[in-house]
């Protein structure tokens, strides 16, 4: 989940050699029924949802994905991670592992 002036993105690889850059900056948000079978949630520096952001990976899918890269920035307002209160979070079927940033 991150917390005002910051953001959320992926970069998604599939293993045929497309390419996305997933980010509300540019309102890329990808698709689960159609490549790159990666969803973003879209940006919450309005801090409307209690959650935050997320990104959905359609698992039917998962063979065709090479790779996913998830990141973090800071875009205005707070200086560093620390004031942001900013958690990622990544869970899966039985697991969940969470990273204060």
């Amino acid at each position: 989940m991150l917390r005002r002036s910051s953001g959320s993105g992926a970069f998604v690889e599939l293993k045929s050699g497309f390419k996305q850059v997933l980010q509300s900056l540019d309102e890329r948000y990808g698709s689960l029924e159609t490549v790159p079978y990666v969803l973003y949630s879209g940006d919450d520096r309005t801090e409307s949802s209690e959650n935050g952001e997320f990104l959905y990976v359609e698992i039917e899918y998962l063979k065709e994905i090479k790779r996913i890269c998830v990141y973090a920035m800071i875009y205005s307002g707070i200086s560093n991670w620390e004031k942001a209160y900013a958690v990622v979070t990544v869970s899966v079927p039985n697991k969940k592992i969470s990273k204060s940033l």
